[in-house]
């Protein structure tokens, strides 16, 4: 099934903030710089016993400018969305190669930092392989699914407590390079979880069974 890239991830300034301090790179003589721009929304549910016990619905959310300057690399990231802020954490990644090739250098090492030859690919996009985008999906829905799951554990002989839990990701990400290569990708995940709890009524020992499992959709990204 295709999806598209998220709308509101879209709207944010991804090719400005990036142009900005791809520009600054090249100013100051990198010889090359890539930028990521990064949202990592996270939504997480606890129940117990077939009560909720806790959720969380968290976004974060930050780019980061990568460069090679005088066969050294250097890394700065930033949070600010404007195109000076970007410029400035160019120059800072700039001002960290260059003092990473004074370590090197003073280290008596002549190793330089040299990319291997690479394709471009300008203005492509990814989203991973899923049939419904958790986040799309009610809150109510979301635990009355781990409520029903947990109370057919309950109804179980010899099944005392019940743990159930959901974790829900989507990223976002953004990628450009001074040689051309632009990328925009989605990957969604999630990650059910239960818990049955026995307990020795004679002498109070407990044992417990989980679930086990990978996350679901969790194929990799550039």
């Amino acid at each position: 099934m295709t999806h598209e890239i998220d709308p509101s991830f879209l709207a944010l300034p991804l090719r400005a903030l990036a142009d900005a301090a791809l520009a600054r790179a090249r100013a100051l003589g990198a010889e090359h710089a890539d930028f990521r721009f990064e949202r990592v929304r996270g939504a997480a549910w606890r129940l117990r016993d077939a009560r909720v016990a806790g959720s969380s619905d968290t976004t974060d959310l930050g780019y980061a400018v990568r460069v090679v300057h005088g066969g050294a690399w250097g890394f700065a990231s930033g949070v600010d969305l404007s195109m000076d802020a970007a410029a400035r954490v160019a120059s800072q990644a700039v001002a960290m190669a260059k003092l990473s090739a004074k370590v090197i250098e003073a280290a008596g090492s002549d190793e330089r930092v040299e990319l291997a030859d690479e394709p471009v690919h300008a203005d492509k996009t990814w989203v991973s392989s899923y049939e419904v985008n958790p986040f799309d999906v009610a809150d109510s829905d979301k635990t009355g699914l781990l409520t029903e799951w947990s109370e057919r554990l309950l109804a179980a002989d010899g099944v005392a407590h019940a743990d159930a839990s959901l974790l829900t990701v989507q990223e976002n990400k953004f990628y450009a390079d001074t040689a051309g290569t632009t990328t925009t990708q989605q990957r969604v995940r999630l990650h059910p979880q239960l818990t049955a709890v026995a307990v020795d009524p004679a002498s109070g020992e407990f044992d417990s069974m989980r679930t086990l499992a990978r996350r679901s959709g969790a194929a990799g990204s550039i």
